[in-house]
């Protein structure tokens, strides 16, 4: 909880005893933000909303559809697009990728896969990406401290899709045709991943990471602000090896 005056927050153990408990705490501040389980430590059952855009997701949906290039782009491009989406249409929950939820509530999950830069989704992409930090222009992407050019580099970015639950969409570029056999053949190992740079026609994975989690349903905001989670300090320790 982050109160009035104070640069951190003020962190409070909560013992659950019930399906259903009210704890009650005091302060002599105004209290300005709530977050529940701040560092992801309790074993539990997510929020659907709390888990970030992934690859996994994508594979795994019952309901693929593709947004594929508008005019401007090579014949054989597209028909390399056209290749990839072939591959994933009918695939479900791929042998390596176990990302199915038994729950009876559960809606069907469904993934927008959108090729190219040129597609209406373009703004909104972008829109997503920057909250992400991820900047772009005419010659590439700008991701965290480095620079990946578009004529030598794929790019697989898993985002939402219209802030729907359960929808999500992969935005999948390519410099050409040549490039999509080996991402077919890759991008299902990289299940977890959020976004994923690959540079040449092998092609090789030059950049991979996840997305942060939502703390949908876990926080309430009194007075809106930035408010910082600071790092936690690891419970076990990392012993460092000495190099003689």
């Amino acid at each position: 909880m982050w109160l009035t005056g104070k640069q951190k927050p003020i962190i409070k153990n909560i013992n659950i005893t019930n399906k259903k408990n009210i704890s009650l705490f005091s302060f002599n501040k105004k209290p300005l933000k709530v977050l529940l389980d701040p560092y992801h430590e309790v074993f539990r059952r997510l929020n659907p909303k709390e888990v970030p855009p992934n690859l996994g997701k994508a594979y795994g949906s019952e309901i693929k559809t593709a947004l594929f290039p508008e005019s401007n782009y090579s014949n054989e491009l597209i028909s390399g697009y056209k290749l990839f989406y072939k591959s994933i249409e009918s695939t479900f929950n791929p042998p390596h990728i176990n990302f199915k939820d038994n729950s009876r509530d559960m809606k069907a999950t469904s993934n927008l896969w959108v090729f190219g830069k040129n597609n209406n989704l373009f703004n909104e992409i972008k829109s997503q990406l920057s909250q992400y930090d991820v900047k772009i222009n005419d010659q590439g992407i700008t991701l965290g401290e480095s620079y990946f050019k578009w004529g030598n580099h794929s790019f697989v970015f898993a985002l939402s899709h219209h802030n729907f639950d359960n929808k999500q969409m992969v935005w999948l570029i390519s410099p050409s045709k040549k490039s999509i056999p080996g991402l077919i053949r890759k991008l299902p190992h990289y299940g977890k991943y959020g976004y994923l740079i690959f540079k040449g026609n092998e092609p090789e994975n030059v950049a991979k990471g996840t997305w942060p989690s939502s703390p949908v349903g876990l926080d309430h905001t009194f007075t809106k602000g930035t408010y910082p989670l600071f790092p936690k300090a690891p419970l076990v320790k990392k012993k460092i090896k000495l190099e003689k």
